[in-house]
């Protein structure tokens, strides 16, 4: 799926359609976000908070299986587990590539902003503090990123990297606060302290040192 998107971006941006690509995007996060509520409704699972990642959680060893096939009930949690977390992960993994494919790109950056947030809303759904801190991390090597391009004076230019940014603007600082004030508000319900202390630095990073 990742190499899938990235190579559409390169598509769209040598015809500079950034529309398409970004119709794409919503348009398989509305799908995959679709599929993964039905299946987890239906499965009417009773979730907690948990660090384990949704790798882990999708592979259940024989052992296990054997285990839980001994009685109806645990019959039933292994049915439902592979119903829901495959489409779950598959939700997980299209976030995860949409944010890569719209990186340090202004024309896109309303999307990547909107996939983060909803990222958020995601972690904060189905309790995963494992992909939370994954995520954190990851948009904070962009911030980094752009950081760097800013301290430079550079602005990264189509013809050579194919991922325009026009540099700090006044939309493009409002939509990184709103993006890190909504991390620090998931942060802080899902009770990850370390990574509420990381993003209020974060959010000190946002802006540019002439601000």
């Amino acid at each position: 799926m990742k190499e899938g998107l990235y190579q559409y971006r390169q598509l769209c941006m040598q015809s500079s359609v950034y529309g398409s690509l970004d119709k794409v995007a919503r348009y398989l996060l509305n799908i995959a976000q679709a599929k993964a509520v039905a299946t987890f409704d239906a499965a009417q699972v009773e979730l907690t908070s948990t660090d384990v990642s949704l790798e882990e959680e999708e592979m259940i060893t024989s052992d296990s299986v054997m285990l839980m096939a001994t009685t109806a009930e645990g019959l039933r949690d292994r049915t439902a587990q592979e119903t829901w977390v495959p489409w779950v992960k598959f939700l997980w993994e299209s976030y995860r590539s949409i944010i890569e494919t719209l990186k340090v790109n202004s024309k896109l950056e309303a999307t990547y902003h909107a996939t983060a947030r909803a990222a958020f809303s995601f972690c904060l759904q189905f309790r995963r503090t494992s992909e939370f801190r994954r995520l954190c991390d990851v948009l904070r090597t962009h911030l980094q990123n752009l950081e760097k391009l800013n301290i430079a004076g550079t602005v990264v230019s189509e013809a050579k990297s194919r991922r325009p940014w026009e540099g700090w603007s006044e939309r493009s600082i409002e939509r990184q606060l709103q993006t890190k004030f909504d991390q620090l508000e998931a942060g802080s319900e899902l009770g990850m302290w370390n990574e509420t202390f990381k993003t209020m630095d974060d959010i000190n990073k946002v802006f540019p040192p002439n601000q």
